[in-house]
């Protein structure tokens, strides 16, 4: 089958690699769409962390934000999966640590990530993954809302963590994928949203996808100034090493704070504002646990995610796709996907 492959730093093409059996527990997916992301292109780039700190390496097949259909099943996987639309959870636990005991198998120590970390990725014409991960999608749902899925779990989570509701008032630092559907999901819990972009063309999209209010980072508002107490929440979506300080003098006395972006370097944050203040502050580490609140939101049409995407792609195009959204997004939809069959 054809497959994307990274061989080094900015040394990606599509290959003939061979086809993906399902071994025991496990199917085999005929991808449909998958999405091009930060971390995507940070493998590709070399830039990752995991791969500094030697918890992946080079050769790479990238891609965990998709959406497919089953077309085989290994041993002790039942006849329903054949033929079901589906995508699937991106981080595998270890299943038997007291972590994965307890439902968060996402930040297991031992975890394979698909496309990231010691599993194979989804920029291919198939895919094999434990059943046990899968997640069946609606045959209505576009096949890039379903590619959305995963995104649109980080996303939830963020905005759940935030507590959004009609009576908050909700600030989201950063208009990529990540932001805009953090604004989505906010102004489905019928949240007062505001964005800080700092281009005009996040500015546009941070606006259609419902912001009541656009900021540039030096203008936004410090808490406890005109008389004004501060946002119920502030989710940092950026990862500018200098936005979770700036985001945390922004919440309100006993708000929350929520990080969701992951800076290249050190940020720092005066924890001494955080405790006088009583405010929470929220990490947020992938979207396991809310892929099906985010589906199910698709499905409600209460969040509608394709706008957001830009253009689909082939295989063959990821390369110059990568190169191209380096500092450059494109105007009101920063999201690429490939159609591996294109």
């Amino acid at each position: 089958m054809k497959a994307y492959v990274v061989r080094g730093p900015s040394q990606g093409a599509t290959e003939h690699v061979a086809e993906p059996v399902a071994g025991p527990g496990e199917a085999v997916a005929v991808v449909e769409r998958v999405g091009l992301c930060g971390t995507d292109r940070e493998l590709f780039e070399g830039a990752m962390l995991e791969l500094h700190q030697g918890q992946d390496a080079y050769p790479l097949r990238l891609g965990h934000e998709w959406v497919g259909r089953v077309e085989s099943t290994g041993p002790g996987v039942g006849p329903e999966w054949l033929g079901r639309r589906v995508t699937g959870d991106c981080m595998i636990g270890c299943g038997h640590c007291g972590l994965c005991r307890r439902g968060a198998h996402y930040v297991c120590p031992d975890r394979l990530e698909v496309g990231v970390r010691g599993r194979d990725g989804a920029l291919a014409e198939r895919l094999v993954l434990p059943v046990s991960s899968l997640i069946a999608v609606p045959e209505e749902l576009t096949a890039a809302a379903g590619a959305m899925i995963e995104p649109g779990g980080n996303a939830w989570r963020a905005v759940d963590a935030a507590q959004a509701s009609p009576s908050g008032n909700v600030l989201i630092w950063g208009a990529g994928t990540i932001g805009l559907l953090c604004v989505m999901f906010a102004k489905a819990a019928g949240s007062e949203v505001e964005v800080v972009a700092r281009r005009q063309a996040s500015a546009e999209a941070a606006e259609r996808a419902g912001a009541d209010r656009i900021w540039q980072p030096d203008e936004v508002p410090r808490a406890g100034g005109a008389n004004w107490n501060g946002y119920s929440a502030v989710i940092e979506a950026s990862g500018a090493a200098s936005a979770p300080g700036r985001c945390a003098m922004s919440v309100e006395p006993g708000g929350r704070l929520v990080l969701i972006g992951v800076a290249g370097q050190a940020s720092l944050i005066d924890t001494r504002h955080l405790v006088t203040n009583d405010i929470t502050a929220i990490g947020i580490l992938g979207g396991s646990l809310g892929l099906r609140p985010a589906l199910a939101a698709y499905g409600s049409r209460d969040v509608i995610p394709d706008s957001l995407v830009s253009q689909v792609i082939s295989l063959d195009q990821v390369s110059q796709a990568f190169a191209a959204v380096t500092g450059q997004p494109k105007p009101g939809a920063p999201k690429v996907q490939v159609n591996p069959s294109l």
